[in-house]
């Protein structure tokens, strides 16, 4: 299906369907010249707060099609699988998403590559239809006399999707159609403008959102867009086009203008400290930045950290709309497969219903942490960085059925499954063959599924423990209702660090990245140990699961002759299972995604160009 038609035809019926759903909605209708009886985006608002049910469906849509859609949106744009941060680990040596670079990213590849380059236009294309009814209010429109302010917060909000999506986009594929307006028939001549034209619209578009929009707490709702968040974004788009001045000008706006802090004492909701799994030890009793992602915190007055919070409802019978997160099943290992211990009595129980446990809900292990993500970076400040505390990633799974011998016993499989005199006695001798040598009773291949799929480092900043409102006989079945940082200030800081270490000032840099380790209880960096991957290390200790690393990692193309995205993926993507190998098999050319080969060959009145290596 043809890209224009498929979004244009999605935004009408979405924006009749989502928005005014107690209408009927006819397409033929609809593309009459002058109905009289029938929602067109010339007469659909006819009011402020028909506008601002809009800006709903843009929030609903962008929620739904990149932050909650669990596989493989969320694991490759935010868990970074199949670059330096994670791999599937449910089936690793199958043919997940971006586990064979050269067979799975390929320009016919339309179930995945044109999965994100669909999603991204359908949502500029509701952001455009938006845009247009602003822009088609006349001056004596009585429906909007004297609303102009309000008129402008509802563009710049807007233009921050339309934005948003185009600097995804911009990120995977470079230079694309720009659309300013939005699809009313479909289109056959597109061409790509380049990557700098791209990202002048992007600026253009942000600019305008980040003098228009709200006060951070002026806003209409919360999770509503301000001009903290578009400020931060803005930082970022500069940063990724070298205007480093500017980035740091447009971060330090975001930290010193609107009264925005790192948390920096206890608030909220807090960790139990009576939890006998999360506490295990005495020490293990809550922090700061545990509080933060707990249960109801995201969006509370005191919480000075929060920029953009993706809302997440329960659904009930007055909210009927799906909000449930499913980072549960898709970030955590899938402990209740693992099933018999060495004595033969099931290894891990849960309260209620036998499988599974509260703390952790029900994952499936989508995204898989490499040693990269899970070890390497914490080890010069293992036990003092409060964001490796055992609370904030959960690493001491024990057997915990009370029928064996084996209970509270931490789960070691390569050690465990060596045969014993008597297996059901962890303290029994280890049985040695006529060699000498010991037997283990488990393959590598078993040993390997325990510790790539059923137990590994569980980041529980993705996980909401003990809040389940679902499935509660699968402990929420791998969704929860935890809200979901898009933009956490913590992040400006290593935005302003970013530009600061550009333009070869380490120091202002240190300081920017340090006020993040001092929070954490981390040892400070010094100013001759701050580079580009000491900077990408500390983004995954201060951001995993909540950046888009996938972003992150395109948007920086080369660095100082390095391509940044294809170099650490070949250096920290550990899956030796993959179908590509380690690394995934990825080629050069891949620092860019292909254009979906589809819309080219429906391109027939223009050249839509391929990028380099796909053709």
């Amino acid at each position: 299906m043809n890209l224009n038609k498929y979004i244009y035809n999605r935004s009408i019926l979405t924006l009749c369907l989502l928005v005014f759903g107690f209408f009927s909605c006819d397409e033929d209708s609809i593309l009459e010249e002058i109905p009289l009886d029938t929602l067109t985006t010339a007469n659909l608002y006819s009011s402020v707060s028909e506008l601002e049910l809009a800006v709903h469906g843009l929030h609903d849509r962008t929620r739904d099609r990149f932050f909650y859609d669990g596989n493989p949106m969320m694991t490759v744009l935010v868990g970074g699988n199949g670059a330096d941060l994670s791999y599937n680990g449910e089936n690793p040596a199958g043919s997940a998403f971006l586990t064979d670079y050269p067979s799975q990213l390929v320009p016919a590849n339309d179930g995945r590559v044109r999965r994100y380059w669909e999603r991204g236009f359908e949502i500029i294309q509701m952001a455009n239809v938006l845009l247009d009814a602003i822009e088609g209010i006349g001056p004596d429109d009585p429906n909007f006399a004297g609303e102009e302010e309000q008129l402008a917060i509802i563009a710049g909000e807007g233009r921050f999707f339309r934005a948003f999506m185009y600097r995804t986009l911009v990120a995977l594929h470079g230079g694309l159609p720009i659309f300013e307006d939005a699809v009313a028939s479909p289109r056959t001549d597109l061409v790509r403008a380049s990557e700098e034209e791209t990202y002048n619209f992007i600026i253009a578009d942000l600019e305008f959102a980040a003098n228009n929009l709200p006060i951070p707490g002026e806003g209409a709702a919360q999770g509503r867009i301000t001009r903290g968040a578009a400020r931060h974004l803005l930082a970022e788009v500069y940063n990724t086009v070298g205007r480093y001045d500017d980035a740091i000008s447009m971060a330090s706006s975001v930290i010193n203008d609107f009264g925005y802090d790192l948390m920096r004492v206890r608030f909220g909701s807090r960790f139990n400290d009576n939890d006998p799994v999360l506490q295990d030890t005495t020490d293990s009793r809550g922090d700061v930045f545990n509080d933060l992602f707990l249960f109801g915190n995201h969006n509370l007055p005191e919480n000075t950290e929060d920029i953009w919070v993706i809302q997440s409802e329960p659904l009930t019978l007055v909210n009927t709309i799906d909000g449930r997160h499913p980072g549960e099943r898709a970030f955590g290992p899938a402990y209740h497969r693992l099933g018999t211990g060495p004595d033969g009595i099931r290894a891990i129980k849960g309260p209620n219903f036998d499988l599974f446990m509260p703390q952790f809900g029900r994952p499936v292990a989508w995204a898989k942490l490499t040693n990269y993500a899970a070890y390497d970076i914490w080890k010069g400040d293992w036990d003092n960085d409060i964001r490796n505390s055992n609370h904030n990633i959960f690493r001491t799974w024990r057997y915990n059925n009370p029928e064996s011998k084996w209970n509270g016993r931490l789960i070691r499989p390569a050690v465990d499954w060596l045969e014993r005199e008597d297996n059901a006695d962890p303290d029994s001798p280890l049985k040695l063959d006529a060699n000498g040598n010991t037997t283990n009773r488990k393959s590598d291949a078993t040993i390997r599924n325990d510790t790539i799929q059923y137990l590994w480092p569980y980041y529980m900043k993705i996980a909401a423990p003990n809040q389940h409102f679902s499935q509660l006989n699968r402990e929420g079945g791998g969704f929860s209702n935890n809200d979901h940082y898009a933009f956490r200030l913590s992040e400006t800081y290593l935005h302003r660090a970013e530009a600061h270490m550009r333009k070869g000032d380490l120091a202002s840099a240190a300081a920017d990245i340090n006020v993040i380790r001092e929070r954490a209880g981390a040892t400070p960096v010094a100013p001759a140990d701050v580079n580009l991957d000491y900077l990408l290390d500390e983004r995954v200790r201060e951001l995993y699961g909540e950046e888009w690393r996938l972003v992150t990692l395109m948007r920086l193309r080369e660095v100082d002759g390095v391509n940044v995205y294809v170099e650490r993926t070949r250096r920290f993507y550990d899956n030796d299972q993959a179908i590509g190998g380690t690394g995934a098999g990825i080629q050069d050319f891949n620092r860019l995604w292909p254009i979906p080969q589809s819309e080219i060959d429906l391109n027939i009145d223009a050249v839509l160009e391929q990028n380099p290596g796909y053709n």
